[in-house]
């Protein structure tokens, strides 16, 4: 990112406690493993899945956007493409031209609002909603260290596979967050355990569902894609 004309670039030699990155990067070309089912969930798969998003060096993907919202009779749509760099650098665009960006090192996120030339700074993990905050809400990557960690944030309501297909319905076990997330549902292909639709679902009746495609994964990524420049922009630290 540059400030005032002058170059800089995120620090991704740090890794941060909550990596900040879009839920689209849990996409993995590795096999679903089964294992001992509990109370109908295989934990074993879930534990080799977490596992392995650590190995995953670089992705990127388009997507699309659909958000239906309770004031509007009609659904929006929108294109948008998303990069990750391991350790933590992240970027993701919604719209073309885009209309809404969010770049993240590990420590922060910053959601940058074009038309607006405004740019708000988010400590990573900070709780929140709004303002775009949605997009990279629980965005992490890795999306969890550990099965214990993940089952720490989440509770998991259902691990379905029928058909080639697996479906996985999460809660929040966050307080604040859950006033506003009724649940999480992710629809996985059960050949790759690609994730192919991610859904989150709002206590108010908005839903704001991510299809994903053209996912490259392990591709070489240049710093430059995780570069911004803040010139003209109004920063605002949350």
């Amino acid at each position: 990112m540059r400030r005032g004309g002058c170059r800089f670039l995120f620090d991704w030699r740090r890794r941060g406690a909550g990596v900040f990155a879009f839920l689209a990067l849990f996409f993995l070309v590795f096999p679903l493993v089964g294992g001992r089912a509990e109370n109908g969930i295989d934990w074993k798969f879930l534990e080799k899945w977490i596992a392995d998003q650590q190995k995953v060096g670089s992705l990127q993907a388009k997507f699309r956007n659909i958000r239906k919202l309770p004031a509007l009779r009609l659904p929006q749509e929108k294109e948008g493409r998303l990069w990750y760099r391991s350790p933590s650098l992240f970027r993701m665009e919604v719209g073309a031209p885009p209309e809404l960006l969010l770049l993240g090192d590990g420590k922060k996120l910053w959601i940058v609002h074009p038309k607006r030339k405004k740019i708000e700074e988010v400590k990573a993990g900070e709780k929140g909603e709004g303002s775009g905050r949605e997009y990279g809400m629980a965005a992490r990557f890795p999306f969890a260290k550990s099965l214990e960690e993940f089952r720490e944030e989440f509770e998991v309501q259902s691990l379905r596979v029928e058909g080639g297909k697996a479906e996985m319905v999460l809660f929040l076990r966050d307080a604040a967050a859950r006033k506003a997330v009724k649940e999480i549902r992710i629809w996985l292909d059960a050949g790759s355990g690609a994730i192919e639709v991610f859904e989150l679902e709002f206590r108010n009746g908005g839903l704001l569902r991510t299809e994903f495609y053209e996912v490259a994964v392990g591709e070489k990524i240049g710093l430059e894609v995780f570069d911004f420049d803040t010139e003209g922009y109004r920063v605002e630290a949350r």
